[in-house]
């Protein structure tokens, strides 16, 4: 009988403690809610991002704030996170801050992840060439302070790269090596993933079969061709040395104005109104407001 007791009394703490080793999993294990937004982007050429934005810079990526809240005059929540550049030269624009504010959408906050596909993934140290507007107007979630909005979004971020990065394992991209190259931050990410995918391919290709080449690698070899027989960049890869001079056109012949983005808004209200999209009451409010701003809801901390 105490022999029968006891394994029944064994067996109890053996599916008690297996029970609690499964709670413990859930609840380490269990991934944190995610919210996702993805909107539509309107394709920008190079040349369209220069002449849009008030501030075109090369600097490096030196520390972040923790996600913060931000609530609108209407009541809308957003999520953001803000970078801060060390800007190394303006090539646009005038800003002689020693650091450079730039605000995404994004970022794990109150146990939610919010997730923004559009938004760029930065890497400390690392140098980029950033295509900036300058926030100067109110509404929505835009708060008042001194600090920049991607242009274009993932259009407007370049990484800087040694042309033997580019070239290693793909000998159909040629670029000279004294030269200075940055590439589209998205495009470049895509480019090394269809590398490793091709060279894993290839390996396993059977003898005498050939892979398809991925649509990422023959847009940067079609890039590389571009900016070193063509103008010296493409939405995918940009040579220094050629934006530079094409700069100095486009500073001449089209000025920075910092009211673009106010503009451009009153023009959308406008187109809005007369499709049908918003009525006179909304456009009203929305010009009535352009002057109020969101406010930051939660603690402002840099993530050390």
């Amino acid at each position: 009988m105490r022999k029968v007791l006891n394994r029944k009394v064994t067996t109890a703490i053996i599916v008690l403690g297996a029970l609690i080793i499964v709670i413990l999993g859930i609840l380490y294990f269990t991934p944190t809610h995610a919210v996702i937004s993805h909107a539509l982007i309107e394709e920008q050429s190079v040349d369209k991002l220069m002449e849009t934005s008030s501030l075109i810079t090369e600097g490096k990526f030196i520390k972040k704030t923790k996600p913060f809240a931000v609530e609108g005059m209407k009541g809308e929540f957003q999520v953001y996170t803000d970078y801060f550049f060390q800007p190394e030269s303006i090539l646009r624009g005038e800003d002689e801050s020693n650091t450079l504010t730039v605000r995404m959408r994004g970022g794990r906050y109150d146990d939610i992840e919010y997730i923004d596909e559009n938004s760029t993934v930065f890497e400390f140290g690392e140098k980029y060439l950033l295509f900036l507007r300058k926030v100067t107007i109110g509404g929505g979630t835009n708060t008042e302070g001194d600090y920049y909005y991607i242009n274009g979004s993932y259009q407007g971020v370049y990484n800087e790269i040694k042309p033997e990065e580019l070239m290693s394992g793909n000998s159909d991209i040629r670029l000279a090596s004294d030269e200075t190259y940055y590439a589209n931050t998205k495009y470049l990410s895509y480019y090394f993933e269809a590398l490793k995918n091709s060279e894993e391919a290839g390996s396993k290709a059977n003898e005498g079969g050939q892979e398809k080449r991925s649509f990422a690698l023959n847009k940067f070899e079609e890039a590389a061709t571009e900016v070193e027989n063509g103008k010296g960049y493409s939405s995918e890869l940009i040579a220094t040395s050629a934006i530079e001079e094409r700069l100095k056109k486009v500073n001449s012949d089209v000025p920075v104005n910092l009211n673009l983005s106010t503009e451009v808004l009153l023009e959308n209200l406008k187109a809005n109104l007369e499709s049908g999209f918003i009525n006179q009451k909304e456009y009203d409010y929305a010009i009535a407001n352009l002057d109020n701003y969101g406010k930051i809801v939660s603690p402002y901390e840099i993530d050390e």
